[in-house]
């Protein structure tokens, strides 16, 4: 995806965990100037009390933890800035959808980083959908053992580990928005969770939701904090054949009813490259607004909806 530089936008990034400095680093390659805001870091000439940073910049990334989304998007929503958000958007429905009508008013623009969206196997696998005539299932994987994910780290510190925002459905809802991306019509039907590790987490760490798709077949979503090994994969049944989509490997496989394999199809598996689109898409929708975001908030909204019917 190509990226002009826009010089008059100024980044503010709210939370400066792992995802924060990804657009810290994506930021520099661009060439825009960024301040940072993290409650929980020394300051430096890089950072700023929250009042400075929405009085030196028009942009906002909102990176902090998930529990706090709401709070920032309620800060700037009467600040006249451009919000680029981290998923899952937010966890409350109503509320969030009172500030949405607010930046929409001001004309400024909400992105939200759903970012499996541009990697290529899911872009080709949607493709790929386009052109089937029917479909019989779909299942989705996503099994990780999240205490392999950093060492010696505190998990119960975590967002991962609260009771709002935390357990496995919200923090993999990657699954739930690939669903809302490559389908039409997405109604959730039911679902069931558990805890497999109370020491760690306070919500679920286990969730299989069933959603209709279309009126016409069942995606199945499996989530998992177990892993061994992890995997990100989808499998669906065609009338062109099985499709199996695995993410991590950035590829794409179908195979006909005689188990042949029919099409091949492997790309960089660069996760940057995801991430970095996922901001070029943001400033090319701010510099002309007929361009669409990746993903606006009405389809985060629906990701939530069926989030939190899958965690009651």
């Amino acid at each position: 995806m190509k990226a002009r530089k826009y010089k008059k936008l100024i980044f503010g990034i709210v939370g400066y965990g792992s995802i924060g400095k990804v657009h810290a680093k994506i930021l520099k390659e661009l060439g825009y100037k960024y301040f940072i805001y993290d409650p929980n870091f020394i300051k430096n000439k890089d950072y700023l009390p929250l009042k400075m940073l929405n009085q030196k910049c028009n942009t906002m990334i909102i990176s902090s933890p998930n529990d706090t989304h709401l709070k920032y998007l309620n800060y700037f929503s009467d600040k006249n800035k451009h919000i680029f958000i981290e998923k899952p958007f937010s966890h409350e429905i109503k509320k969030t959808n009172k500030v949405i009508k607010i930046y929409e008013k001001n004309k400024k623009i909400i992105g939200v980083n759903y970012n499996l969206r541009t990697r290529k196997c899911i872009k080709f696998l949607k493709h790929i959908i386009n052109k089937t005539k029917k479909i019989y299932w779909a299942n989705f994987v996503m099994s990780s053992n999240v205490l392999n994910w950093r060492d010696k780290y505190n998990f119960k510190k975590n967002y991962t580990h609260k009771r709002k925002g935390g357990g496995i459905v919200f923090d993999s809802i990657h699954e739930i928005d690939l669903n809302t991306f490559l389908f039409k019509k997405i109604n959730f039907i039911n679902s069931f969770s558990k805890n497999h590790n109370k020491k760690y987490f306070k919500k679920n760490s286990y969730a299989s939701i069933n959603l209709l798709i279309d009126e016409r077949f069942l995606s199945n979503i499996q989530l998992d904090y177990i892993g061994g090994p992890d995997q990100r994969k989808i499998e669906i049944l065609s009338d062109i054949g099985l499709i199996k989509t695995d993410i991590k490997k950035n590829s794409l496989i179908i195979f006909d009813k005689r188990n042949r394999k029919k099409l091949y199809k492997k790309f960089n598996q660069d996760k940057m490259i995801d991430y970095k689109n996922m901001i070029i898409n943001f400033i090319n929708c701010i510099k002309k607004k007929k361009n669409k975001v990746i993903c606006d908030p009405k389809d985060a909204i629906k990701n939530i909806s069926i989030a939190v019917q899958a965690n009651a």
